[in-house]
């Protein structure tokens, strides 16, 4: 059984506990001047520290901090016995319900526990209550460099952002830093701010984590001048619980997943040389392609009918044009193999393809049967001059349009642009078609139909004060100013808010109504803080602000609430609404 005894202790004996996890403190003035004129309402928790007249402290580093700005020599403790793991573990129990300790700190704490007291995760997890994810995405963010630390401080970035930047290898965790802020300039230039969680999950993806499936290389095989296989891999997401989220095989070590690749292709480089099958340029090799051409009048990849073939289990000769310095070839096969392919792709059009068993005789037979479909394929599926040059022209039309924009008055045709490419990129208008009347005609199309051909026709339909309302719904709609406020999107929203002349703050009381009339009417109110107002119903757990006001030195009478008539009145006499 734990003994405990209360003692008055001079402040100067008091030492902070080694074990605690927070490392920085809020403005502790105001609790300085109540402590000042009230005194400390509820003694901190020490422990005796041996071979010393001191005292650790245990529970209320804050209160033994604001009672020096307050000018007290000494307050009143309760001096317990507990062991280093108890006051350990403690300790970050009691911080994890604050608000204001950083989620860095609380990582150190745990990674101090398993370092200094051998606790295993499942032993964390019975302790702190966390489940085995939240320790793992905790301990991972205690990696953090130094320097990723301080910037996750300045920029305000949070634990889950900050969790995604630790998997990263810390000599690139200031560059995911970096790609995760953006510069704030409107309405003037200020410090940079993070980005949504989701935007910024898919930026650290794209820029320092690869897909072990897509790999030019094989996971299992240790290559030259590379660590072990993939397999057994920390980097890698399915060896590795804190990259779990990430899916399984994901690489987070680009620099190691480049170099096995150019030491996978240096092998491929050099078994198709013994073979025969490495050439230095396609001038000598007439009857090859490469696999980036691009066939027109089929509208498909070579690389994509290769693909088909190798699903198939069809083994084809893959030979290998060298570029200049040696490295990374392009993929070519013969003209007679890719017409093989074609006929297995449109037998329709190519006929059933000869088995390639001779070279020479078969070559004749392919020309002959593309000569026989040349009239069919040209009357049926041919393009006309004009797609046929945007299909092989496509990059410099493309720059030629985007010199025109500016110099070109706007008009309608510009909206439904910017609006078809909304669909093709989400799928859907979102609120703009409900608020545009589109959802019903959308609602009312068969399971099979085609929903994004059906909203390009009703955005072809569309006045230009229709199209220009629905685009802005969407901006309105993409806005992130609840889940990442900063000012730069704060002032965006006011500015929203003033141009269609929106009151935020009589929305704001009229939620507040809301709520109010729908929790007394659920659970009336029996505790209220007195000078923050807010409230608790007594049922379930206690909430964060009546435990941090209990740790402060208030009592639940102080904020327990009375009826008088139809009234709910505090304990300084003050109505706070209607009783249920």
């Amino acid at each position: 059984m734990t003994t405990e005894t209360l003692q008055r202790l001079p402040l100067s004996l008091l030492i902070d506990s080694p074990s605690n996890p927070r490392r920085s403190y809020p403005d502790l003035q105001e609790l300085a001047d109540n402590i000042q004129a009230n005194g400390l309402l509820q003694p901190i928790v020490v422990r005796e520290v041996r071979h010393s007249t001191g005292h650790e402290i245990v529970f209320g580093h804050c209160r033994v901090r604001a009672a020096r700005l307050a000018g007290l020599d000494e307050i009143d403790c309760l001096v317990r016995e507990m062991s280093d793991d108890e006051v350990a573990i403690a300790q970050l129990s009691e911080n994890a319900a604050r608000a204001d300790v950083h989620p860095i700190e609380e990582a150190d704490a745990l990674a101090r526990l398993m370092a200094d007291h051998g606790l295993t995760i499942e032993a964390l997890m019975r302790r702190t209550g966390k489940s085995r994810t939240a320790i793992y995405n905790r301990l991972k963010l205690a990696t953090l460099t130094p320097e990723a630390r301080d910037a996750c401080q300045v920029h305000g970035i949070g634990a889950e952002i900050a969790t995604l930047i630790s998997r990263v290898p810390a000599a690139l965790q200031m560059r995911a830093v970096s790609r995760v802020v953006m510069p704030q300039t409107w309405p003037g230039p200020g410090q940079p701010v993070a980005m949504p969680h989701r935007q910024a999950k898919e930026a650290l993806k794209s820029g320092f984590t690869r897909a072990l499936s897509e790999a030019d290389f094989d996971p299992a095989e240790h290559y030259v001048n590379c660590d072990g296989p993939c397999t057994n891999c920390p980097r890698n997401s399915t060896v590795e619980p804190a990259l779990a989220e990430l899916g399984a095989d994901v690489c987070t070590d680009i620099a190691c997943h480049e170099a096995r690749t150019r030491a996978a292709m240096a092998e491929r480089i050099e078994q198709a040389r013994s073979e025969g099958r490495v050439i230095d340029t396609l001038d000598d090799h007439t009857d090859l392609c490469d696999f980036v051409r691009y066939d027109s009048g089929r509208s498909v990849h070579v690389q994509d009918l290769v693909d088909e073939a190798r699903s198939r289990g069809e083994t084809l000769t893959i030979y290998l044009l060298l570029s200049e310095d040696g490295t990374d070839p392009d993929e070519c096969i013969r003209d007679n193999d890719l017409e093989r392919l074609k006929a297995a792709r449109w037998p329709e059009i190519y006929g059933t393809a000869k088995p390639d068993d001779d070279d020479d005789t078969d070559a004749a037979g392919a020309d002959a049967t593309v000569d026989a479909d040349d009239d069919e394929e040209d009357t049926d599926l041919s393009r006309t001059p004009i797609q046929a040059a945007l299909i092989a022209h496509w990059a410099r039309v493309q720059g030629a349009i985007i010199a025109k924009v500016r110099s070109t008055p706007r008009t309608p045709d510009d909206l439904r642009l910017m609006l078809r490419r909304e669909v093709e990129l989400v799928g859907n208008l979102g609120k703009a078609a409900d608020e545009l009347g589109l959802s019903d005609r959308i609602a009312d199309l068969d399971d099979d139909a085609d929903t994004t051909n059906t909203y390009v026709q009703l955005i072809d339909e569309m006045s230009a004060d229709d199209l220009a309302a629905a685009l802005v719904i969407i901006a309105v709609e993409d806005l992130p100013v609840s889940h990442t406020p900063c000012d730069l999107r704060l002032a965006q929203a006011q500015a929203l808010a003033e141009r269609y002349g929106v009151d935020p703050l009589a929305i704001a009381a009229q939620v507040e109504q809301d709520q109010q009339a729908q929790a007394t009417k659920a659970h009336p109110v029996k505790y209220r803080h007195p000078t923050t107002g807010e409230t608790w119903s007594g049922r379930g757990l206690k909430p964060r602000w009546l435990v941090q006001a209990l740790d402060e030195g208030m009592t639940l009478d102080e904020c327990e609430v009375r009826l008088v008539d139809d009234r709910t009145i505090d304990m300084f006499g003050a109505a706070t609404g209607s009783a249920a």
